[in-house]
């Protein structure tokens, strides 16, 4: 072991020791106790409206409000915010308050609290207010700290009608703060962070419409060589017996936009009548008749198995020369799926029958080459699934960065 790895050892063990210490409500050598917790003894503790400017908004007159761009953009609450950054619906030419780009906008309404970037000079409305760094304090720590506090506004709410925080409130949030050069190392490992969970977020997005346009191409009308069949002709739902007293037993969900199976966290209720419930298996099809327009089908996992469904779930399994992985990546086209709100009837919840499903078209090729087509469509998925996960990851590391970096550990 070199000397610099051995250092990093017992720099990460330091950094335990002082964690489970501050865990116990011990101060460690260095440090000191604050109203925020313990930080260290050269950090300090400031009023929000000390280190920056708060501006809290103004609703413009409503007859005012366009979509064609007169005037400024309108930030009025969360429903204009998307991923941390301002996507105004609405401009106003009754200009109001307002913020300017890069300004940290707070909402100040349900959902009180919610922390995100304007990239706009806009108009702000009432339900928001923008923080803006003054003097020596760095925008972006501000910014992560604030994100990493989000929680706080909730004690903080008030309102019977709908939650909300005041003026003074925001203006005496508490900030801990450093030197401007710590503040500016902290921002720059975290935006780091941020820069990597975006191109990966990037990359799934590129992933997801290669996918589609593969569904697309391969599934296209008229292939020669492939048999137009009836869904019925090629797969079969199972023997199944009626669960006696499912209210024991879970109830598993089929998620919308082929985002597959999962645990609902639910039990049916205690009733004499109402809808059969069975067990569910592994390897078995689910297609959920109600949702199946809106890609309501997905396979029965392993942690799934003996969970239980309604009968408005419906399970198959492959008949022979059919690969079943081949049927649902073929059912989950959304040029597929979404044709078939059409054919279902009623006016009220839109629920395929089984016969309806059963006389569903599909194109066939050779068992070979469905199996080919399957394995290519699965391979793009468990590339979509591990980026997926990859990012996951890095939020979480950032999390943690965040706990640390932002209480001096």
């Amino acid at each position: 072991m070199t000397g610099e790895e051995s250092g990093v050892i017992l720099l990460k063990q330091e950094i335990k020791d002082k964690v489970e210490q501050i865990s116990q409500g011990i101060v460690p050598k260095g440090y000191k106790k604050t109203m925020l917790g313990i930080i260290p003894e050269d950090w300090e503790v400031n009023k929000l409206s000390e280190v920056s400017e708060v501006t809290m908004g103004q609703s413009p007159r409503s007859e005012f409000y366009n979509t064609e761009q007169k005037g400024l953009p309108l930030v009025q609450g969360n429903a204009d915010i998307k991923n941390r950054r301002t996507y105004p619906r609405n401009y106003t030419t009754d200009i109001t308050k307002t913020c300017l780009p890069d300004d940290i906008i707070l909402s100040v309404r349900a959902p009180v609290g919610e922390i995100s970037r304007s990239i706009h000079k806009a108009c702000i409305g009432r339900g928001v207010c923008s923080i803006r760094a003054k003097g020596k304090f760095d925008s972006d720590y501000l910014f992560y700290f604030l994100i990493q506090n989000e929680g706080k506004w909730k004690r903080l709410s008030q309102g019977s009608t709908f939650v909300a925080v005041n003026s003074q409130d925001i203006r005496d949030f508490p900030i801990t703060s450093t030197s401007r050069l710590e503040q500016q190392k902290i921002a720059d490992i975290l935006s780091t962070w941020d820069q990597a969970i975006e191109l990966k977020e990037s990359l799934i997005k590129e992933k997801e419409e290669q996918k589609k346009g593969l569904l697309q191409s391969i599934f296209q009308s008229n292939k020669e060589g492939w048999d137009t069949m009836k869904l019925g002709d090629v797969i079969f739902e199972p023997p199944q017996k009626r669960v006696e007293q499912p209210w024991n037993i879970e109830l598993l969900t089929v998620r919308l936009h082929n985002k597959g199976v999962a645990r609902s966290g639910n039990f049916p209720n205690k009733t004499k009548r109402g809808r059969p419930y069975y067990k569910r298996y592994e390897g078995e099809l689910l297609i959920g008749r109600q949702n199946m327009h809106n890609g309501g089908i997905g396979f029965v996992l392993k942690e799934h198995n003996e969970l239980i469904c309604s009968n408005a779930i419906s399970s198959y399994l492959a008949k022979e020369n059919t690969s079943l992985n081949y049927v649902y990546y073929y059912l989950s086209n959304p040029n597929y799926y979404r044709r078939i709100e059409s054919i279902i009837g009623g006016t009220g919840q839109k629920e395929i029958s089984k016969k309806e499903l059963m006389n569903l078209k599909i194109m066939l090729p050779n068992y070979s080459e469905q199996h080919r087509i399957a394995k290519i469509l699965s391979t793009a998925d468990q590339e979509i699934d591990l980026l997926k996960q990859e990012v996951e990851q890095l939020k979480e590391q950032k999390k943690g960065l965040m706990q640390l970096l932002l209480t001096g550990i």
